[in-house]
């Protein structure tokens, strides 16, 4: 590997991280609030 090719991976990295916290924040809120939808309200 060339070290532009490391630079661009270390780059890249972080904002890829970043987008999947997001994404996966997201699944969980709305898996939170589908599962409030679908369990009825006591």
């Amino acid at each position: 590997m060339t070290v532009g090719a490391v630079a661009d991976l270390c780059l890249l990295h972080v904002p890829l991280k970043e987008a999947l916290d997001l994404m996966s924040a997201d699944v969980v809120r709305a898996t939170f609030v589908g599962g409030r939808r679908i369990t009825p309200p006591e």
